[in-house]
């Protein structure tokens, strides 16, 4: 579990505060040190790491972490997913929503009035689109980026005339 990270996922106070961000980032290390620089063998905590490394825009943790959830066998042939690696246990939600949602937020941040697109982009993601994307201001989104032309666009939809949101690029 990471709820010494509340301030950054589910929470958003990392957004603004950088004491309580590094503090955070701070935490996650010591968390991965514990584990020998490996995760927990329960699916739900490396799980709520991405959650928390994709808030905190750390890229590289977030592809060590995704990358350890994906192939440490804790999916089903359905997509669903393990509580333990190897299939050693039952279902859990967790990570079978989890994992997308860290995805989703790697690629759009939103709050009341504010998107921010590719904010926590993977190294591995160096050109693509998503489509769809809905923001917490009421908002779809279509995303497109190429790093290696440092190009990145963003079509947003708004479900209400006079939605004012103030738009930000990660890269």
């Amino acid at each position: 579990h990471v709820s010494q990270a509340y301030a950054a996922w589910p929470g958003y106070e990392s957004q603004t505060d950088d004491v309580i961000r590094e503090g955070i980032i701070k935490a996650m290390e010591c968390r991965s040190a514990a584990y020998g620089g490996k995760e927990a063998s329960e699916s739900h905590g490396p799980t709520h790491k991405a959650l928390v490394e994709a808030r905190l825009k750390n890229s590289k943790s977030l592809e060590n972490v995704l990358l350890y959830l994906l192939t440490s066998n804790y999916q089903y042939s359905s997509m669903m997913t393990s509580h333990n690696d190897n299939h050693n246990s039952t279902y859990c939600t967790d990570s079978a929503f989890g994992i997308m949602g860290a995805m989703n937020e790697s690629l759009l941040y939103s709050n009341t009035g504010v998107i921010e697109i590719l904010p926590t982009l993977l190294e591995s993601a160096e050109k693509g689109n998503i489509k769809g994307l809905r923001a917490r201001c009421n908002t779809q989104c279509d995303i497109d980026w190429d790093v290696n032309n440092w190009e990145a666009s963003v079509v947003m939809t708004s479900d209400s005339d006079n939605n004012v949101v103030k738009v930000r690029c990660g890269l």
